[in-house]
């Protein structure tokens, strides 16, 4: 049976919601890895990297922060992973 187009988009979605739900008020952050682990914990089963860049299309549309002040790169990787990084909403 083909997969569902509609499936992927519709979880996607439902995961950039929870990921606004996870998201704490300045002054408080949290870490992409403490995102991974509680959107995990919620069925949600992805890469860092994912998080980084659907915190980065959020950031369009809401006042989301983030801290890269300790940016961390993996070996042989050109574009640098960031566990560290600290995000927030206001």
């Amino acid at each position: 049976m083909p997969a569902d187009p509609e499936k992927g988009s519709y979880q996607t979605a439902l995961r950039l919601i929870e990921t606004l739900r996870l998201l704490p008020r300045y002054p408080r952050t949290i870490t992409v890895s403490e995102l991974r682990n509680r959107l995990a914990a919620r069925g949600f089963a992805v890469n860092d990297r994912t998080i980084q860049r659907n915190l980065n299309l959020l950031s369009v549309y809401y006042a989301i922060h983030g801290d890269e002040s300790k940016p961390h790169t993996g070996a042989g990787r050109r574009t640098p992973l960031l566990p560290n990084y600290r995000a927030w909403i206001r």
